[in-house]
Order: C-alpha cells, then sequence, then structure tokens
C-alpha cells in the first residue's frame, strides 16, 4: 500500500508509513493487511502534498522522555512489532502495475501515479 500510495518507498518511507498506521488505531492497523482498499478513506484525510511523520512526533519525544528504544517496546507490549506484520500473500514486483493493483485494487486505482503526496 505505501508503495502504491506514495509512488514508490524506501525502508525510511516504510518506516514512516508503518508510524502513520499505528497512529490510525489498531482497528485499521490489523485491518490494513487483510483489507488494504480499507485504507482508502484514511488516505483521502491527509491534505495532499503532505505525509504524516508521526515518527518524529511520537517516536523522537517518547524516547527522549523515557530512553532510548522505549517507542519500540511500547510498539511490541501494544502488538504493534514489526513480526505481526504478514507478507502478502500474492508475490509483487516495482516493475509491474498489475502485479501491484491485485494486491489492493482500490488504492491503486485512485492513488496509483496521481502525485498527491
Amino acid at each position: 500500500m505505501a508503495y502504491t500510495v506514495l509512488g514508490g518507498c524506501s525502508d525510511d518511507c516504510f518506516a514512516d508509513f508503518r508510524t502513520w498506521l499505528v497512529g490510525c488505531g489498531r482497528d485499521r492497523y490489523e485491518r490494513a493487511p487483510r483489507q488494504p482498499d480499507s485504507l482508502c478513506e484514511a488516505f483521502r484525510e491527509i491534505p495532499a502534498g503532505e505525509i504524516p511523520l508521526l515518527e518524529w512526533f511520537l517516536h523522537v519525544p517518547f524516547d527522549r522522555r523515557f530512553g532510548e528504544g522505549s517507542c519500540d517496546q511500547a510498539y511490541a507490549a501494544f502488538g504493534f512489532g514489526l513480526e505481526q506484520l504478514l507478507d502478502p500473500e500474492h508475490a509483487w514486483s516495482h516493475e509491474d502495475e498489475g502485479s501491484i493493483s491485485v494486491l489492493c485494487p482500490g488504492v491503486f486505482s485512485e492513488f496509483w501515479g496521481n502525485g498527491r503526496f
């Protein structure tokens, strides 16, 4: 989804996307891998040209207050650890738009290549 909406996605960008998704709440976070198109509404709520960097708004101050690594420990305690992210069952390639559209057809049709973010 992050790759589709953002028109590409580095590791750092994915970390920001994941943090944004965690900030959307547990229901959206857990539903996203099973129903990626359920995020279309959330993507529409983000003003054009902006990518919420909750990483800074959450992670950095949290670690300053509670110690380095505290935010990652909190993610894990609430079940938001990396091990909770399941790989999609469908293989995709960044070179094959068709394979991307199969994973999240609604997100793809609305956000792919529109330059919104």
